[in-house]
């Protein structure tokens, strides 16, 4: 993108995201596993820990979409100060969270417990522990996520609950 930049006159922000999560995010296994965590807690499916003994330690860090779409119109406003600049954007830290840790908060929101599986054995992609280091953008633009793990489950058993019929046939799994 920085080679196409200088060589067709555009002014591209590279924005290298995290996990980006809440109302509007579909989930699966293999990607955006936290939106299919909430949404099996929403519908009472069962889930697996898979990977690293089965334990749902590996921790992420969630980037509400609300977040991400506040720091695009932000950079849009001075595109002339960012252009071809890269940048890492996420919850960092201080919304990070295991999927252990996110099945506490899941039950705690929706009231709903569900049977949790475990494999032990861990992709070759898969890694334990990724936490966005947002500091470059958080100084640049003076840009910080504003909504902490608990907010993206709610707002995500919001959505769910106000489009329960419409989600329901991507998220239940007949004869499970």
């Amino acid at each position: 993108m920085q080679e196409f930049a200088v060589n067709y006159d555009v002014q591209p922000i590279i924005l290298r995201c995290s996990v980006i999560a809440g109302p509007g995010q579909f989930g699966k296994v293999d990607q955006g596993v936290f939106t299919l965590w909430i949404a099996n807690h929403y519908f009472r499916q069962p889930l697996q820990y898979t990977g690293f003994e089965g334990r749902g330690r590996q921790v992420r860090d969630l980037l509400h979409i609300d977040d991400l779409c506040g720091l695009i119109l932000q950079s849009l406003e001075r595109q002339d100060l960012y252009t071809g600049k890269v940048f890492n954007v996420g919850g960092g830290l201080k919304n990070s969270v295991s999927l252990r840790e996110m099945t506490g908060i899941c039950q705690a929101i929706t009231g709903n417990r569900v049977p949790i599986g475990s494999v032990s054995e861990t992709s070759k992609v898969d890694v334990p522990l990724f936490i966005s280091d947002c500091s470059r953008i958080c100084s640049e633009l003076t840009w910080r996520p504003k909504h902490c793990v608990e907010t993206i489950v709610r707002d995500t058993v919001q959505w769910i609950a106000d489009n329960e019929a419409d989600l329901k046939p991507i998220f239940v799994r007949e004869g499970i």
